[in-house]
């Protein structure tokens, strides 16, 4: 990581988002720019509230937007865009999540957030997957992961799943829900949680 010498702000190289990561942009967003500007500068913003999403902590990017001043959301569209993705995920509307973040052009800074962010969706509904389902149809796994049927049949077939009836119903390995206390784990299996009742909804 990297810190950009004319403005302040931390330019990832390598992206590793974790509590460490989050918690110095935190204290970041404490520091002003100057005496007459915002508490922090647009792109800590930025990267704060795309680092919420990453590990799935919708509740902190909630409280983030709200302390926000609106003059910066106004004149930040960036940011207004990664806000965007947060609703769609607090809604459960992943396949909305995947077209948002495909069809915004993201500045470098913010690029790998998102593609961070999709990585990490996607993997969190494969293990959603296979601890609460015996079988999902092909078309749901598809709107769930936001790709195509046989790119999902691929990764199935990687992870050692199978595929029966003419190969439109995949059957999961099972996997056990696994509470170490660390907060990564517990963020994302309250997000898997969530994820719960979009399943429920392709399915059905």
């Amino acid at each position: 990581m990297e810190v950009d010498a004319e403005g302040g702000e931390i330019v990832p190289t390598t992206i590793v988002i974790d509590d460490k990561f989050i918690a110095d942009l935190e204290s970041k967003e404490l520091l002003p720019v100057s005496v007459d500007s915002s508490p922090c500068s647009p792109e800590i913003y930025s990267q704060l509230l795309a680092s919420y999403l990453v590990v799935g902590d919708i509740i902190n990017a909630r409280y983030l937007w709200k302390r926000i001043a609106s003059g910066v959301k106004d004149t930040n569209p960036e940011l207004g865009a990664i806000w965007t993705v947060s609703k769609l995920l607090w809604q459960r509307n992943l396949p909305a999540v995947y077209t948002s973040v495909n069809d915004t052009t993201w500045s470098p800074l913010i690029g790998g957030f998102m593609t961070e962010l999709v990585a990490r969706t996607r993997e969190r509904s494969l293990i959603l997957v296979s601890r609460a389902y015996t079988s999902i149809r092909v078309d749901a796994l598809s709107s769930m992961l936001g790709l195509t049927p046989d790119e999902c049949k691929e990764i199935s077939r990687l992870r050692g799943w199978e595929l029966s009836d003419y190969d439109e119903l995949i059957i999961p390995k099972h996997i056990e829900c696994v509470n170490d206390g660390n907060s990564d784990t517990l963020s994302n299996n309250k997000t898997l949680e969530r994820l719960t009742g979009l399943v429920c909804f392709f399915e059905n």
